[in-house]
């Protein structure tokens, strides 16, 4: 990428981050792992807000609704929990409130390995959201945003 290039994209994502470092740190990550490419002169691609970055970052990770199904009873207990739970108790919960049967272990081991980049284990063996912004998309949308990935926290 040419200093020109580079400059205009710089002014683009310096705008569109309207002071967010993690909103150009996530786009970064994006671009350097690839899952962006960027063209010449049109950045298209580029997400326009946390929102989308975070819709994208989701769209990976679970491209149909079925995968992403699997894994959100753990994310609706994530959220409404007012403090990071270990995965024994996040287990119990999705157990608990369970109508068709209980979840094996091995199955929940493997949804949250699924969610690791989203819920992250902490030194005290809890999980916790990768940040703050993230827990709040998945339970309230600015009105006209996608709500795809919508979790309940009740």
């Amino acid at each position: 990428m040419d200093n020109t290039t580079f400059g205009k994209l710089s002014s683009h994502l310096k705008t569109l981050s309207q002071g967010s470092y993690l909103y150009l740190k996530l786009t970064f990550d994006l671009i350097e792992k690839g899952y962006l490419v960027l063209k010449s002169s049109s950045y298209k691609v580029v997400p326009v807000s946390l929102s989308e970055v975070y819709l994208l970052q989701c769209n990976m990770k679970f491209p149909t609704q079925s995968s992403f199904d699997r894994v959100m009873p753990l994310l609706n207990v994530a959220v409404a929990s007012l403090h990071p739970l270990t995965d024994e108790h996040i287990f119990q919960a999705i157990n608990a409130g369970s109508i068709e049967g209980t979840l094996e272990w091995e199955d929940f081991q493997q949804r949250m390995e699924n969610l690791s980049m989203f819920l992250i284990r902490r030194r005290d063996m809890t999980r916790m959201f990768v940040h703050p912004s993230f827990r709040e998309w998945l339970i309230w949308r600015d009105e006209g945003e996608k709500i795809k990935f919508l979790c309940d926290p009740r």
